[in-house]
């Protein structure tokens, strides 16, 4: 008896659904209407992190550890230049630094221009970073680099002097934005310097999630495409009607379409 009444339910639905269609029509254009505000809003985040449950005991103790010892996330800068000691490159590279440490989202820039380090100078402990001061670098220079070339803590981490090569190493806080979006901070500053060195590139988490975000993006555009050919073929060999392929993509874009629109709001 409940089954008949709601097999005459849906007959009536459906019956009024195709006598007022134009109705119909314009309600579900004003409901996508009003959904799709929110795709603004739906962020795509692939941080391994964002994976984990949050009211986990290990989730709670990874969160104080980071508040008493700071972020886990970093990203490096590796700069190689023929030229690199020299007072213009290295000026170059010091202004980066001081404009990487005023970044919100950064928390520490670990450099020879920033990190403070031990050494022996005139009978005497100094603790400074090894170019703190660039001024008469060029008579310094030698000095300095014979230095970091017996301390293995400076020598092969933060600088390699065979190589030419310098790192920059950024500790990233990711908790109010994604590590993609740190990413793009850093290389819209790295951008400035580009043409000016023959190699700084840009390595580390914040990388790996952007380069992670691209693959997202890339292989929607793919296999989007691939999956409405298939069905198409299917539905034209199998079913033989267009209408049915028609009605099913409108069907399953829309209810993708309202299920995005509503993630954000929980």
């Amino acid at each position: 008896m409940n089954r008949n009444k709601i097999e005459k339910f849906i007959g009536f639905v459906y019956k009024q659904c195709f006598k007022h269609y134009f109705i119909v029509l314009t309600l579900l254009l004003v409901v996508t209407i009003l959904f799709a505000r929110n795709i603004s809003k739906l962020e795509v985040d692939p941080s391994f992190d964002r994976a984990l449950s949050t009211n986990s005991q290990d989730m709670a103790f990874y969160k104080e550890t980071i508040k008493e010892f700071g972020s886990d996330k970093n990203a490096i800068i590796f700069i190689r230049d023929t030229n690199i000691f020299t007072q213009e490159k290295l000026q170059l590279l010091q202004n980066l630094v001081w404009d990487l440490e005023e970044v919100r989202h950064i928390e520490k820039v670990q450099s020879v221009f920033s990190t403070t380090f031990i050494r022996n100078e005139k009978a005497s402990l100094t603790t400074s970073p090894m170019f703190e001061s660039l001024d008469n670098i060029k008579e310094r220079l030698p000095g300095l680099l014979n230095k970091i070339s017996k301390d293995p803590f400076i020598n092969g981490r933060l600088i390699n002097i065979s190589q030419n090569m310098l790192s920059i190493i950024i500790q990233v806080d990711n908790q109010k934005v994604s590590l993609k979006e740190i990413h793009n901070i850093i290389e819209k500053r790295i951008d400035k310097d580009r043409q000016k060195f023959e190699t700084i590139y840009q390595t580390g988490e914040p990388t790996v999630e952007h380069f992670s975000y691209e693959q997202m993006i890339n292989s929607q555009k793919i296999y989007i495409p691939l999956i409405g050919f298939i069905l198409f073929i299917c539905f034209y060999f199998f079913i033989r009607s267009v209408h049915a392929f028609i009605v099913t993509v409108v069907v399953t874009s829309l209810s993708t379409l309202w299920t995005f629109s509503l993630m954000p709001l929980f």
